[in-house]
């Protein structure tokens, strides 16, 4: 075989007698290897008219399951080369916009022609040809729904919560996240936990608009963490891996009860081996709640007001480096860093109605706040491919940190007046948080159809929180034992795994088993207690598919999870919200198991048809009751019995409809909440709708609506009525698409929470309120250029197409 190559080489100056002819010797055999080890597949590209064709793509994929390998384009004068593998069988494909698709025969590594390709014009081509390559909203593969938010029209401009509601059946009330029918979803970022966090203020405070995209996993395999009933949703950032530099800029205005704003900048640079990126933002927020709770004990009525707005700043900076050592290994260090600070008042009213008089009296609570927190975290990546029939290894290493300082003062007036019952309070409240994670995976295909997965996973946490409550006396600053503690909690968690899939030509069968072993310890410095855990557990998982007919396939998935309690609910800490109200710990929580199961139907690949059934025991639930001499309430976490939960979904993509995309889609289920110790046992049907629709405009603008609502139902001990909410939004790109410009109001039609319990010796109403309606505008500019390797020099005009034969 007969290679082209052409050497550049320093120029040697030396003279004959510095060398003697052993050296000359030894220089040529070291220049001939070089050259036979650096073949290359190579040849040229030209079209029916022998014009050389610049600019074509050339695609390398790998046999017998044409795995893509690499890609390139074309120089000016038609030609293009490889770099050769060293072993396996190879073919090519080459694409040009206009052109017919154009694939080579099969060739084995070292034994490459030197290809002289002529591509053929397209028939159906036309005199002006327009692409635009968008990637469906919502996609359904073998084992998880991916929801596709990074170009959605509303949402995006505001925080982790306001995207999540994008989310087929995610429903948002009062800062709580769930899932309809499936109660409180598992929150991974970048498959990485969220566990020992303060999850509410992480998606509350951190910004929405680096979501590229949302994973949801109703039934999880072997390989993820069995942390979790629910379904785990998976929140990919996003990272941009073409060639060149490039980058964008963001700024963003929006209005709600207050003015929020924000601003964003993004960059990324990939030269030859390395890639670079990095992204930073702040915003500035204003949300509102309002909680409303009233209940009745002893012929006293209780009527409760807590207005909690939150105005936090938060600034972002992330940045990350991939080195490419070559085709088959990458490396690569990343750092993700958030840091809030949220100064505000929460003020709480509290009416007492007597019944046996007219007379009243009025209690008023001002907790002045001041909270800062930061997250870091930092990933170390290495990943080899051992052959190119997909064998690989994947190491994985992740050190977070969460650190959050919370103040508080508190005052409470009765009649406008201080009382000496209710003396001035004050609370400091550190707490330190570190996750240390290490794992590796390990994936072996054997043939085209039977694929082995094994890996193994180590966790620990250590968290440190300290609460320091004062009270104000006679001109001193006291310390109250009763809502002071300094709590330390450790926890390792050993696991490994083993994993088998089959993927025939018309069945598909996974296969897995996990074993996970956690040891936790929770000590209480000031109490002098200790509450030590050891779980140890096998969790199978396991799915069958069968591809019915060309566009439709039905899978049968099961799994059996365990939800472990967070620290913070073992902390048996007393945490006033005002006199008559307060928060606790339980360090007797145990752990909540789940056997749960699916049926799904899709309909080319998009998700059409589900039916679920769950069954849980001793599920924690927040559980509210009262002490019937002082009249005080207060909530902590539970175990109940039992959980059970069985219904369906349906959706239906809208594409069909002329001009229009998105999807529409139904849910409904049933959920039974029992714990014989006080007799309750209460369950209820809960149907939920929701609407992704988006149509282009004249003057090419996007208009997208979404919206969603539930009927009501049964979470925990409390039953909710009907809830709805409606969104829409404008977009329009200017500047040849680098402008965009976005203009959306977010729950613009809204009905907020309203719901009742009924559990033990408490009987109370509860409404909820939140900020809404929410304007937004929100500019992104782009700028730099993006290809795919570095002869290509046209902004973006090879990527869709490796994207595309990526996807093929």
């Amino acid at each position: 075989m007969l290679i082209c190559k052409q050497l550049k080489a320093k120029t040697l100056v030396f003279t004959f007698r510095d060398y003697t002819m052993k050296h000359i010797l030894l220089l040529l055999s070291i220049l001939s290897f070089s050259y036979t080890n650096a073949q290359q597949v190579s040849g040229t590209v030209s079209d029916e008219k022998n014009q050389a064709m610049a600019y074509a793509n050339v695609i390398r994929y790998a046999l017998p399951d044409s795995t893509f390998v690499d890609g390139t384009t074309t120089e000016d004068d038609g030609s293009f080369s490889f770099k050769d593998k060293k072993e396996g069988s190879y073919y090519l494909k080459v694409m040009m916009l206009g052109y017919k698709d154009y694939f080579t025969e099969s060739f084995e590594a070292g034994s490459a022609p030197l290809f002289e390709i002529k591509i053929s014009t397209d028939a159906e081509v036309l005199d002006e040809i327009s692409i635009v390559a968008k990637k469906p909203l919502i996609e359904q593969t073998v084992d998880r729904l991916v929801v596709n938010v990074a170009d959605n029209v509303t949402g995006a401009d505001g925080n982790l919560l306001d995207v999540l509601q994008r989310v087929p059946g995610v429903l948002v009330v009062n800062d709580q996240l769930s899932m309809a029918g499936s109660g409180s979803p598992t929150i991974l970022i970048d498959g990485r936990t969220t566990e020992y966090m303060d999850i509410e203020t992480l998606l509350k405070e951190m910004p929405g608009d680096n979501i590229e995209k949302i994973e949801v996993i109703h039934q999880p395999g072997a390989e993820f963490d069995a942390q979790g009933t629910g379904p785990v949703i998976n929140i990919i950032l996003k990272k941009n891996k073409l060639y060149g530099t490039n980058g964008s800029i963001s700024v963003g205005l929006g209005r709600g009860f207050d003015w929020r704003r924000r601003i964003g900048l993004s960059l990324n640079s990939r030269q030859g081996k390395w890639n670079f990126y990095g992204s930073g933002g702040y915003s500035k927020n204003y949300y509102y709640e309002e909680l409303n709770i009233d209940r009745t004990l002893d012929n006293i009525e209780y009527i409760q007001r807590n207005l909690n707005p939150s105005i936090p700043s938060t600034w972002r900076a992330s940045g990350g480096v991939d080195f490419y050592i070559n085709d088959r290994q990458t490396v690569g260090f990343s750092v993700n860093g958030v840091h809030s600070l949220n100064v505000r008042d929460n003020i709480n009213t509290t009416i007492l109605n007597y019944s046996t008089s007219l007379e009243s009296d009025t209690l008023v609570t001002t907790n002045s706040l001041d909270r800062k927190w930061a997250y870091l975290n930092n990933t170390a990546y290495y990943s080899i491919e051992l052959d190119t029939s997909g064998q690989r290894l994947d190491l994985d290493f992740n050190a977070a940190f969460f650190d959050v300082r919370s103040d508080a003062d508190t005052r409470t007036l009765v009649g406008g007046e201080p009382q000496t019952d209710f003396a001035d309070q004050r609370t400091r409240r550190p707490g330190k948080t570190a996750i240390y994670a290490a794992k590796v995976d390990y994936t072996k295909p054997v043939g085209k159809t039977l694929k082995f997965q094994t890996g193994a996973k180590y966790s620990f946490a250590d968290l440190d929180n300290d609460l320091r409550t004062e009270y104000f006396d006679s001109g001193n600053w006291l310390l109250n034992p009763l809502q002071t503690n300094h709590f330390l909690f450790e926890e390792s968690i050993y696991a490994g795994y083993g994993k088998v899939t089959y993927g025939g030509e018309k069945w598909n069968l996974t296969g897995g088993l996990r074993y996970e072993a956690s040891y936790s310890d929770g000590y209480s410095i000031t109490l002098d207690s200790t509450t030590n855990r050891t779980i140890k557990q096998f969790f199978p998982s396991a799915s069958i598919g069968r591809e019915i007919t060309n566009n439709i396939g039905v899978v049968i998935n099961y799994s059996y999870r365990i939800d472990r309690p967070r620290y913070s609910s073992l902390n048996p800490f007393l945490y006033f919200i005002d006199p008559f109200t307060y928060e606790t710990g339980n360090p007797f929580l145990r752990p909540e198991l789940t056997h749960s199961s699916k049926l799904s139907v899709t309909y080319e690949k998009q998700p059409f048809f589900n039916l679920e059934y769950a069954k849980t025991k001793d599920v924690i639930t927040l559980i509210t009751e009262q002490d019937t001499e002082s009249g005080v309430t207060f909530a902590y976490d539970d175990n109940l019995s039992d959980f059970t939960k069985y219904g369906g979904s349906l959706f239906l993509p809208l594409d069909p409809i002329k001009g229009l995309g998105g999807y529409a889609g139904v849910m409904t289920y049933y959920n039974e909440y029992s714990n014989p110790e006080v007799a309750f046992d209460q369950g209820a049907w809960t149907f939920t709708g929701f609407l992704q629709a988006n149509y282009t405009l004249p003057l090419d603008i996007k208009a997208e609506l979404s919206g969603w609502y539930t009927s009501g139902g049964q979470d925990g001990i409390i039953q909710f009525e009907e809830m709805f909410g409606l969104s829409g939004g404008l977009q329009k790109k200017f500047l040849d698409e680098d402008l965009t410009v976005k203009l959306s109001a977010n729950n613009f039609v809204t009905k907020f929470f309203t719901g009742s319990l009924d559990y033990d010796n408490t009987v109370a109403n509860i409404n909820s309120v939140w900020d809404a309606p929410v304007y937004q505008l929100k500019l992104t500019y782009k700028f730099g250029n993006q290809y795919l390797d570095k002869s290509e020099k046209r902004k973006g005009s090879a990527s869709d197409i490796i994207n595309r034969a990526q996807e093929d």
